[in-house]
């Protein structure tokens, strides 16, 4: 299936869940067989290149538009530590958004802790922003930035709050970083989505936190996902430290169940093999309709 298909089924599918004024302008929906994830390895900026030009990233950026870019900013850990994005990949993406025609890219993280500005200059990751003019880095760390949120789909998360600078993104990119999860054994782009939610206690202390996961996912629709596993932190996830791998390997999809399928299999999480069907979260999400987990329908495309 190619990106014309899955946005042509995406619209049908959005046209019955949308609400007015929520952030489902984005652009990714249920996914029919097959749904293809591309796949790259090497140095992280031409690989960049090679899935943006797969998937026609220009494409779906309209002239002067503002992109909304998702990495893992949570927590103040170096690069080597692999718990947050690798500052190379996300400069090749924003890189790309502006040679695709974007006027603006805003990178937006929820951060963890006291101190936004440690985890932007010890993940390297303000630098990366400060260094492109027409770049701008958000961190979330007030309540005035997200606005109330129904669920009309979730079956525990009925309402959340969300920041309100997705209504304003013409695309958002979802740009998660591989890693091991103490509580979901892996955070790959559904749980890299919790970073733009204002009140994650609830769902780590009061509901069943895979299925809330998966809720999530009916509200927050990346336009495409940025799947990076350049350092994979296999064991003590997710702040780090804990044992790294230089695995070096980049996805894109714009079925985001499909590509974390994909993703799960790139190294051995807390020493486990798995697939997509041992990931809850992405099982429940597949059961909603988000997208494709069985890889017999996921075309894999190497760039």
């Amino acid at each position: 299936m190619d990106r014309r298909e899955f946005l042509v089924t995406g619209a049908a599918a959005l046209g019955s869940l949308a609400l007015p004024g929520s952030v489902h302008r984005l652009r990714a929906e249920e996914a029919p067989p097959k749904s293809r994830v591309w796949q790259a390895q090497g140095d992280p900026v031409p690989a960049a290149r090679r899935l943006a030009e797969a998937a026609g990233l220009a494409s779906l950026i309209p002239a002067g538009g503002v992109v909304v870019i998702k990495p893992n900013i949570a927590f103040p850990a170096p690069p080597a530590w692999g718990a947050t994005s690798d500052p190379e990949f996300l400069g090749a993406v924003i890189d790309l958004c502006l040679e695709g025609g974007a006027r603006r890219v805003i990178v937006v993280d929820h951060p963890v802790g006291a101190s936004p500005q440690a985890n932007l200059e010890r993940t390297g990751l303000g630098a990366v922003c400060a260094a492109r003019p027409a770049a701008q880095v958000m961190m979330l760390s007030e309540e005035m930035l997200f606005r109330d949120h129904e669920v009309p789909a979730g079956r525990v998360l009925k309402q959340t709050k969300t920041a309100r600078l997705l209504d304003r993104a013409d695309l958002f990119i979802n740009l998660p970083t591989a890693k091991h999860h103490s509580q979901t054994a892996v955070s790959l782009g559904f749980k890299n989505l919790m970073g733009l939610i204002w009140d994650r206690a609830p769902l780590h202390q009061e509901l069943d936190l895979d299925q809330a996961i998966a809720d999530l996912g009916t509200i927050l629709k990346p336009g495409i996902t940025f799947l990076e596993a350049r350092r994979a932190l296999v064991t003590g996830g997710p702040t780090g430290p804990g044992q790294v791998e230089e695995v070096n390997r980049y996805m894109a999809g714009f079925d985001p169940v499909a590509v974390d399928a994909c993703g799960v299999e790139l190294a051995r999480w807390n020493g486990r093999v798995m697939t997509g069907t041992d990931v809850p979260h992405l099982l429940r999400a597949a059961d909603l309709g988000l997208g494709v987990i069985d890889k017999e329908q996921i075309e894999m495309v190497d760039v």
